[in-house]
């Protein structure tokens, strides 16, 4: 079956989740929302949990990054302090735990045509990929297998012309091609 077939089969279906899924989104807020309480609570809030969990929704969501100080400063009206800056700062690994998590079901649910692009990448072989710059336009990447991480349909590519030090890219093994 050619690659162009497979992967119009795997988007006919859910796409790969991504950090601003809503199950994503809303299992990290899930994890939050007892420190939150807690010290909103202590700090003598009154307003409702669904306040809360709706303004720590639209903190998070579309953020790619999450750092604690720069969510709590964009909570304003909280009055934040260190202590919630270093509740805040748990969201990027609360939302790594849920994304692997819900990728791995993902994965599963799309096995019967994930399967056979893992079967045609395997390690060793070169592969290209369109990836954006720092200038925001796509440029064809090349490199060769490295690693497959088949639980969530990756692959970890050493790209060519930099050193393999230099850390290489992790690849939905969907995007990639034969080079």
């Amino acid at each position: 079956m050619p690659t162009e077939t497979l992967l119009l089969e795997l988007w006919a279906g859910q796409p790969r989740p991504g950090h601003t899924h809503d199950v994503i989104t809303k299992e990290t807020v899930d994890r939050l929302m007892v420190p939150v309480l807690k010290w909103l609570r202590d700090g003598q809030w009154t307003g409702s949990e669904e306040e809360i969990r709706k303004e720590l929704t639209q903190l998070i969501r579309g953020r790619g990054g999450l750092d604690g100080y720069e969510l709590a400063r964009s909570l304003d009206s909280w009055a934040p302090d260190a202590e919630l800056v270093e509740i805040l700062d748990n969201t990027s690994l609360h939302r790594s735990l849920v994304r692997t998590r819900v990728t791995q079901e993902w994965v599963k649910d799309n096995e019967a045509t994930l399967a056979p692009l893992l079967a045609r990448f395997p390690v060793g072989t070169r592969v290209s990929w369109m990836e954006r710059q720092p200038d925001l336009r796509e440029a064809c990447v090349y490199g060769v297998v490295k690693t497959l991480w088949p639980l969530e349909a990756q692959a970890v590519i050493v790209q060519e012309g930099k050193p393999e030090k230099a850390g290489c890219p992790v690849v939905d093994i969907e995007k990639l091609s034969l080079a």
